[in-house]
């Protein structure tokens, strides 16, 4: 199954990329949305590429499994085994949720920026990205994002997983251990990938030129940029907002796991009252929630957690927003949450939040409902 999906993926995104190449043909007056369209076919090409290589790779690094089980169907995986489904299924789930929902997140950004916030609305700021970019521009930064997602939501479901089942002989399956592995999670994936998301955000961002700063072109002239003017620590912009943004995925986590507990207890309980048993070969299994279950679960999960902490998303895109004549106006967490409070009050720091619900809330879903399935699958397949 795992090996047609990304086979899958990697068949059509060869399709499109096919399709895109046909169509790009110069125009003596669409010559910027003709560039446009050669870097979305680029782009498909770098995916493309992934998926032909993780649909290679799903069929050697399960093959060890495979021949350390064969002469024993019952044998329990490894620590390390559940490593790498955790780490694969996490990747895997992270690249869909947010292919899916890729252009809610350009919009989101122009709107948290300080640019926009307050000066327009959804409409304006979509209209103004379709000027400059056409209709590419949505997916304008979808190169690094891919590139980022990847190992964030690999080492982010992975740490998590190892951080829940070390901890859960002193805490149990309590809120407790939820919001340790969360945390642990959530500062494993930030600092290692933090560099990818801060020229992803710079890329994104319009730039003001009567401020000074600067249309990049490319993703080179944004590295080359931030490591002139700013040096190493440039790249780990934003990184405080993202620690304090563990607060969130916390939340998250202890809500989700809430969620599921409840979802397997009315499905014991009502097994027990209609005198039924588990389907064969199912287990436990049989009693946890199904897609669309999981699927509510993580969207009222992030719901609430964005509710409760949204402000952070804010200074995160302020933090990592160019100079102006010059002069970084946002420097650390705290004198960036003050800033915008005392100069745009609550709707400086909650700009875009509806946007970001929009996105987030069915990302998330997508995202752990899709990790839920592929590690389930990769359990029962490899046990």
């Amino acid at each position: 199954m795992l090996l047609s999906l990304s086979a899958f993926i990697s068949e059509v995104v060869s399709v499109n990329l096919a399709c895109a190449s046909v169509s790009v043909r110069p125009h003596s007056n669409n010559n910027k949305r003709c560039e446009g369209k050669s870097k979305i076919c680029s782009s498909l090409a770098s995916i493309s590429a992934y998926a032909t290589g993780i649909s290679g790779t799903f069929r050697r690094i399960p093959s060890r499994m495979v021949a350390a089980t064969s002469s024993r169907k019952d044998k329990k995986l490894s620590d390390r085994d559940m490593q790498v489904i955790n780490f694969f299924a996490g990747g895997l789930a992270g690249t869909i949720s947010s292919t899916l929902t890729a252009p809610l997140e350009i919009v989101k950004t122009q709107l948290q920026a300080s640019v926009m916030s307050g000066k327009a609305n959804t409409m304006e700021v979509c209209r103004r990205i379709y000027q400059d970019g056409g209709a590419v521009g949505f997916f304008k930064g979808i190169r690094p994002l891919l590139v980022g997602i990847i190992p964030t939501r690999a080492i982010y479901f992975s740490a998590y997983s190892a951080t829940k089942e070390a901890l859960m002989e002193r805490f149990g399956n309590s809120p407790l251990n939820h919001v340790a592995s969360a945390f642990a999670a959530g500062i494993a994936s930030n600092t290692v990938t933090n560099p990818l998301w801060m020229v992803k955000t710079r890329f994104q961002l319009m730039a003001d030129t009567s401020a000074g700063q600067i249309p990049f072109k490319n993703y080179k002239q944004v590295v080359r940029a931030i490591w002139k003017e700013e040096g190493a620590a440039g790249f780990f912009k934003g990184l405080s907002a993202s620690y304090f943004g563990c607060i969130e995925g916390a939340i998250q986590w202890m809500l989700y796991e809430k969620c599921k507990t409840m979802i397997a207890d009315a499905k014991t309980e009502r097994r027990i009252h209609s005198g039924s048993k588990p389907r064969p070969g199912h287990g436990d299994g049989d009693k946890e929630g199904n897609a669309v279950e999981l699927f509510a679960a993580a969207a009222v999960a992030k719901t609430f957690a964005v509710l409760l902490t949204y402000p952070h998303e804010v200074v995160r895109t302020r933090l990592r927003e160019q100079a102006q004549q010059g002069v970084f106006k946002y420097n650390g967490f705290l004198q960036t949450l003050t800033l915008i409070a005392k100069e745009e009050g609550r709707t400086g720091l909650y700009s875009g939040m509806g946007l970001h619900l929009l996105r987030s809330v069915p990302n998330a879903a997508i995202m752990f409902v899709s990790f839920e399935l592929v590690s389930s699958f990769l359990k029962r397949t490899y046990s």
